[in-house]
Order: C-alpha cells, then structure tokens, then sequence
C-alpha cells in the first residue's frame, strides 16, 4: 500500500483534541501541522511521525525521546513541548507550542545579510538552546536556519541522541 502525503492529514482529529489545520513543514522524521487545540481553542504545532518510521524502533524510540527530552527543557530558546502520544489508531505525535515570524532562513532570503549585532543576538540565542541541550546530555542532530524562529530564536525540533 502506498503511503499518503503528509497534507492528507490535514482535517484529522489526533488525539480526540488537536485538528489539523495546514502542514508547516516535513522532513525526515514527521511533518509537522498548525493544529487547533479543540478544548481549548488554542493555536499548536503538532509534529506527526511518518508512517514509514513506525516500522523502525529505533526512529520511533528516537522520537519519544524527542518529546520527552523537549518537556524537560524548560528553556526560553526550545520551543515548549505539551503533549505526546502514541498507541491506538492515530499514528505517534508530539504537541509544540506555535511559533509564529519567518524562520531565520526566510528572514535572510527576505532581508539578505544580516547586520553583526542582530546576528550575533541570534547567535547567542541558539547557543544558549544548545547549552540547554547539552546539561541534559542531548544533541541538536539538525540546527540549520529552517529550525529557527524570527522574534525570539527557538530551536524548533530538539532531537536526542
């Protein structure tokens, strides 16, 4: 059986609650959806586990520790993970807060070079997600631009080793 694009999801309640909306983005591990929180009527990200990974154990054990090394952060510089599910008939998922402005690789293809004083605050900003990565002994296995938020620099997608 073929599998379905990522947008098919779109509409899908997951979890009894978090119904998405749009696909923001997919990569390798999961696509990641603008959801609405139904009991709360609040605006998350939720990042869905590609139905291909689920038959590797490791890729899915990799993404539950995902979830749970991002509950942990508790860092203004990684986005806030809420929620996690896996089992029953909806394909495994985590819930992240939204975050709304370009990433950082949009904001150089808007703006082009950035001035050494915004770059360096945007600098000091990743590092400082990826110190907080680094007390907890994780790893950030992909910090390109296309993971950083514009208003306030937020690794988007920790993952752990």
């Amino acid at each position: 059986m073929e599998e379905k694009p990522a947008s098919l999801l779109t509409g899908r309640v997951l979890g009894g609650k978090y119904r998405l909306s749009r696909l923001i983005g997919q990569g390798g591990m999961g696509a990641v959806y603008e959801a609405v929180q139904e009991d709360l009527g609040r605006r998350v990200a939720v990042k869905v586990l590609h139905k291909a990974r689920l038959a590797n154990e490791n890729a899915a054990a990799r993404f539950r520790v995902e979830a749970e090394t991002a509950a942990r952060l508790g860092s203004p510089h990684i986005v806030l993970v809420t929620d996690f599910h896996e089992g029953g008939s909806d394909p495994p998922f985590l819930v992240m807060e939204l975050l709304l402005g370009k990433s950082l690789r949009q904001l150089i293809v808007d703006e082009g070079a950035l001035g050494w004083r915004r770059s360096a605050g945007i600098g000091a900003q990743m590092l400082a997600a990826l110190a907080a990565l680094g007390r907890l002994k994780a790893r950030r296995e992909d910090p390109s631009p296309r993971h950083q938020a514009r208003q306030r620099v937020r690794l988007a997608f920790p993952c752990a080793r």
